[in-house]
């Protein structure tokens, strides 16, 4: 799944524009395609584009979707909704205009028809090759309720388990969906944070809220035009004040404690994922390239640096449990490859932290873990037992699995090889069920 003569400007502008990776070129609010391909092409003259599970595919798909969208400018803000359809949309809503007032259900008036075959290293299977899904979101109570979301297909819910699945966010004017927040005292509420954080397939248009279970979605506080290249990754409410919500984007952190209305920047470093602390509500993690905890419920936020990367990183993924609240885990990829930087854990609140000695690539194409680089940039997740502080399982190209808190790994999915079921590659999100026992 964010700058003496003019001369002397331009060419500092230059020189520290192709300082940045070309993954990193992808996240900023003023990306153009053709600086992109410029650095895209610079760094694959010295790596072996043949490997898999090493991003190049990934850029390529993006690349193609974009190259005649943008052309001449090259502005990947040109790839979307103009500012007068977005405005138009959100005149509906002021008129109160219902959005998607009958839910449409997957395969209701369709039948699959092909391709469908063996995917490349699952030799027999008979699977539809589908697209990707950025989340899952399991309801507070009623755990066979899910929502899953598409970073350009909206948001679907199944009320069996996922035997079956309905959307009605077909008429959204981005159906890209990065997560999804639902209230525990009223499920009815949910908040949706739009576009595709991960690829930025589709730039985010804010948060969009709902009263009734997601009927009608209207505008919150937290609203941006297309053109800003705005990008949000994750969406998390207080359990213990659903107020207050807090949204990780490529812009820094933005928080609402009145339910959407208002939101402020809290802390303006690129962030990819945050956690509650189990329990304490009050404390708040929150990472990007570096790590930070808030104490007050994530009005500010400090950069922690003890015993975890604040260099060499271009993305983190948190992970916490209920099994034990002071438990944090980091997952990290390196800003030179994209590949496995690092695994770090605290048992302290995320105060400071111990880095694993696994040199293990938990991040690469290969199922031995023996390869090098990955694509972090763009799949990277974590999730932990809530039943077992030491059981953790990880997501990149493959998935990983350690039940001795990060010492020793096994794979526990994989894309090609053996020794584990076949998962398809890329994973962007991993849940526990609640209930897990």
């Amino acid at each position: 799944m964010i700058s003496k003569p003019i001369l002397f400007l331009c060419l500092i502008g230059f020189l520290n524009l192709n300082a940045q990776s070309w993954f990193e070129l992808l996240q900023r609010p003023d990306a153009n395609l053709y600086d992109i391909q410029q650095s895209f092409e610079s760094y694959w003259q010295t790596h072996d584009k043949s490997e898999k599970g090493k991003g190049y595919k990934a850029f390529r798909r993006f690349e193609h979707f974009a190259e005649p969208r943008v052309f001449p400018s090259g502005k990947l803000s040109q790839l979307h909704l103009t500012e007068s359809h977005f405005q138009e949309w959100q005149n509906e809503q002021i008129l109160l205009k219902p959005l998607g007032q009958s839910a449409l259900v997957a395969s209701a008036t369709w039948t699959a028809v092909g391709p469908m075959g063996a995917i490349s290293g699952n030799a027999g299977a008979q699977l539809l090759k589908s697209g990707r899904l950025n989340f899952i979101t399991i309801h507070p109570t009623q755990y066979s309720r899910l929502w899953v979301g598409a970073p350009a297909g909206g948001l679907w819910s199944s009320s069996n388990g996922g035997q079956s699945w309905t959307t009605n966010t077909d008429f959204l004017p981005v159906t890209g969906c990065s997560d999804l927040a639902v209230d525990p005292t009223n499920t009815l509420v949910m908040y949706l944070a739009t576009g595709d954080g991960d690829a930025g397939d589709n730039r985010s248009i804010g948060v969009l809220k709902t009263t009734n279970g997601g009927q009608n979605w209207f505008t919150t506080g937290l609203t941006n035009p297309v053109s800003n290249w705005f990008l949000i990754r994750r969406l998390i409410i207080n359990p213990s004040n659903p107020q207050i919500l807090l949204a990780a984007t490529n812009s820094g952190v933005y928080r609402t404690a009145n339910g959407g209305t208002n939101w402020t920047l809290v802390n303006a470093a690129n962030t990819c994922d945050l956690e509650f602390k189990p329990g304490d509500p009050n404390t708040v993690y929150a990472a990007g390239n570096s790590f930070s905890v808030s104490t007050n419920g994530g009005q500010n936020f400090m950069q922690i640096t003890n015993g975890i990367a604040s260099s060499g990183v271009n993305r983190m993924a948190i992970a916490v449990t209920s099994n034990d609240s002071n438990y944090v885990y980091v997952l990290a990829s390196s800003s030179s490859n994209s590949g496995y930087q690092g695994f770090y854990k605290s048992v302290n609140s995320g105060m400071a932290f111990t880095a694993s000695t696994n040199t293990l690539n938990l991040l690469g194409w290969s199922n031995a873990g023996t390869d090098n680089g990955g694509q972090g940039w763009y799949d990277l997740c974590i999730a932990c037992a809530p039943n077992n502080k030491d059981e953790v399982v990880v997501g990149g190209v493959n998935v990983w699995r350690t039940t001795d808190g990060g010492n020793n790994w096994s794979i526990y999915g994989h894309w090609v090889g053996s020794g584990a079921p076949f998962t398809h590659a890329d994973q962007h999100d991993l849940e526990y069920a609640p209930d897990r026992k």
